[in-house]
């Protein structure tokens, strides 16, 4: 696996395997824009774990959560220049054991960082996270399956097109939608919302409706966080429908 690093992002949430990928790829000194190389002194050190511009996070052994002190370390380290490679990457093992205290203070890290450091959040449950966190993070998994995949849920692909293809253009096809979404359970919700911002990522690249599509990317982050709050589908459904016409006719 290589990444075009002139991509990088700033944040991550992924398995094990790749998040060691994503850290070599930032740090790799080749001179190739596909990285890494595995090869050169900075990815030999990630290997062996001995590179100091690499922070692990992890549980205290004694704890079964990580503590917003620990978070609070990085936050604190994030601005002190790289020893060695031309960036620092924290990465944050078993990420769905931080509480929320802990979660909100890595938000603040996530909002604005330096621009030499990279977050991973190691996971293999990106929903027990914040909406808030993982709206700030892109998702790359190898080696575990997807949200709805993990809950044997089904996506309604007819109700994502719908959904994706009404967003500033179709009132009515959105009202639709809204009334289908309505009706599902909190994990086909949780997982279509999911699928949603990952496809509205997606149109980001190629598309002239830029600003439209940013707003509904924000308005599912807000669902997502209601949704972790228990709020009932109904009560998301007519947010989502209010919101996303509202902003069409501000637009």
């Amino acid at each position: 696996m290589n990444l075009d690093t002139s991509r990088l992002s700033h944040a991550y949430i992924t398995d094990k395997n790749t998040a060691e990928i994503i850290a070599m790829a930032a740090l790799c000194s080749s001179e190739d824009t596909n990285k890494p190389c595995y090869n050169c002194i900075n990815c030999d050190k990630i290997k062996r774990h001995i590179h100091p511009d690499i922070t692990y996070i992890k549980r205290f052994d004694d704890k079964r959560e990580i503590l917003v002190d620990q978070i609070r370390d990085i936050k604190r380290d994030v601005y002190i220049a790289p020893n060695e490679a031309d960036k620092k990457v924290y990465i944050v093992y078993d990420a769905d054991t931080m509480n929320r205290n802990a979660q909100n203070a890595f938000l603040n890290v996530l909002e604005e960082p330096p621009p030499h450091v990279v977050s991973i959040l190691v996971t293999t449950n990106p929903a027990t996270l914040l909406p808030t966190v993982r709206s700030r993070c892109i998702e790359i998994f190898s080696n575990i399956k997807t949200d709805a995949e993990q809950n044997n849920t089904e996506i309604d692909k007819s109700l994502l097109d719908d959904f994706i293809k009404s967003i500033g253009n179709d009132d009515l096809l959105l009202t639709q939608c809204m009334f289908r979404l309505e009706k599902l359970d909190k994990t086909s919700l949780s997982a279509f919302l999911t699928a949603a911002r990952q496809r509205l990522a997606q149109s980001l690249r190629n598309t002239s409706n830029r600003n439209c599509l940013l707003y509904a990317e924000t308005i599912i982050t807000n669902a997502e966080e209601m949704l972790f709050y228990e709020v009932g589908s109904g009560h998301i459904a007519g947010m989502m429908l209010a919101s996303l016409i509202s902003n069409k006719e501000v637009t």
